[in-house]
């Protein structure tokens, strides 16, 4: 497991002949691992606006780290063997929610899935609910013409 280590595989069947040297084959390689990346949404780095930390890390404890502080750390992608299974943990501090303090949380550890072959899993974290509501109003100004009736009530 690594940013580098990608493991790709192909095969031909072919026939040497003597004195023949020039001859070409193509082979078509398939990616055999699977690739993982973290990234957040802007709604989490806008709750989050003080900063967090995430870490997706392996079964074999091999750790990818987003700081929300820190341009391009969600850049990052691991090469890793299919089936891994996949932790997500971290903390962010949050928004001040109005009395000057900045509480900070923690994410606990816990599995969030596990990897499939030639496939790029992107683990998005989100906070879509969280301190970014309001209320939009919405006026329609389209004319509408209402025909005046007079009516004897007697």
């Amino acid at each position: 497991e690594s940013a580098t280590n990608a493991h790709f595989k192909g095969s031909i069947d072919f026939t040497i002949l003597a004195r023949e040297n020039d001859a070409k084959a193509t082979i078509t390689a398939t990616l055999q691992n699977s690739i993982i990346k973290l990234t957040t949404t802007e709604y989490f780095r806008n709750y989050f606006a003080q900063g967090a930390t995430l870490k997706l890390s392996t079964t074999q404890q091999t750790t990818i780290t987003v700081d929300t502080t820190v341009a391009g750390s969600e850049d990052q992608i691991l090469f890793v063997t299919p089936g891994t299974t996949l932790y997500l943990e971290g903390e962010g501090v949050k928004q001040d929610p109005g009395n000057g303090a900045t509480p900070t949380v923690t994410f606990s550890k816990q599995a969030i899935g596990t990897t499939t072959a030639m496939t790029q899993t992107t683990v998005e974290v989100d906070a879509n609910d969280a301190g970014g509501s309001e209320v939009t109003v919405t006026l329609d100004d389209t004319f509408t013409e209402i025909n005046t009736q007079e009516i004897d009530l007697n």
